[in-house]
Parts: C-alpha cells; structure tokens; sequence
C-alpha cells in the first residue's frame, strides 16, 4: 500500500538513532536513469519511501505505509488507481 504526494504535502518523520548508534535512518540508491532515489531502512532493509531526484519536473513522494503506524493512517483518504489501462483515479 503506497501513499503518493508532492513535496509539500506530506512530512516524513524518520528514526535517526538506530539501537543507540548515529546511523541515518535509511540509506538511499539509485539506479538506470536515476530519476528516483529509492529509501530503505538500515535496520530491517525495508523500503520505507521513494524521492523523485532533481531530473524530474514534478517532483513525487512515494511513501510505503506498510511501514506506517495503523493510528497515523485512520484519517487518510484512500483512492483507487488504475494503472493497468486507463491511468486514472477510479473515483
């Protein structure tokens, strides 16, 4: 389940303080043609996120709310896509 935003409409809180060290929370990569810079955790390896790089016009946030706490999403709308044929909101 993944959560789509711009930059200015969402806020990612992340754990900086991994088991008592001062490793960053995730360590990102990017691949081919770079256009995404993928976030995964350092402690479990999950993917918790994506950023769209400064290649991209619009910039996107992809966040993986399977990583979310269940209380922080109970008020976010959730709408349905179809990106298989017609690539639009199916409401």
């Amino acid at each position: 389940m993944w959560g789509y935003y711009k930059p200015d409409e969402v806020q990612l809180s992340l754990i900086t303080d991994i088991a008592g060290t001062s490793v960053p929370a995730t360590k990102a990569y990017k691949w081919g043609d770079e256009y995404i810079e993928f976030h995964h955790c350092q402690n479990c390896g999950c993917l918790t996120h994506y950023v769209t790089t400064d290649k991209v016009p619009d910039a996107k946030y992809g966040i993986n709310f399977r990583m979310a706490p269940i209380a922080k999403m109970k008020d976010i709308k959730v709408r349905h896509f179809d990106g298989a044929d017609s690539w639009q909101y199916l409401d």
